[in-house]
């Protein structure tokens, strides 16, 4: 305080005056841009952070995206691979059943035959008879 005493005489006490009003006008602009300065980063850091939850969101979604085609491939797979089956079942029923047919029908074919045999046979032996 002295020293400021001394000030104000030696300069005249509007001089000084006005000196402490520039030191403290300085010190209130260096506070402000101090303030600013750290606003500004703390705004850099923030925006960072969005940016970075952002690419990671995004990357979430695109592997959730990318998980569920995958996964609709493995269906279709799977889909294709049950009907390519059951198709070869049904044909394998199919050629079976023409396969039981025809041995049927082969029969059939081979009991007439025998039958007309007999027949023969049995007019055969009446002939001789009478």
């Amino acid at each position: 305080m002295k020293n400021d005493t001394v000030i104000c005489f030696d300069m005249g006490y509007n001089e000084w005056t006005q000196k402490q009003i520039r030191q403290i006008s300085d010190k209130l602009q260096e506070n402000r841009r101090v303030r600013e300065t750290k606003i500004r980063a703390e705004n850099q850091i923030i925006q960072k952070q969005n940016e970075r939850e952002k690419i990671q969101k995004d990357i979430n979604e695109k592997r959730a995206k990318d998980e569920a085609n995958l996964k609709w491939i493995e269906d279709q797979k799977l889909e294709r691979a049950e009907a390519r089956r059951d198709q070869m079942e049904k044909e394998e029923l199919r050629r079976v059943e023409e396969e039981r047919r025809r041995r049927e029908e082969e029969e059939r074919e081979r009991e007439l035959r025998e039958a007309e045999a007999a027949k023969k046979k049995k007019k055969g032996k009446k002939g001789k008879k009478g």
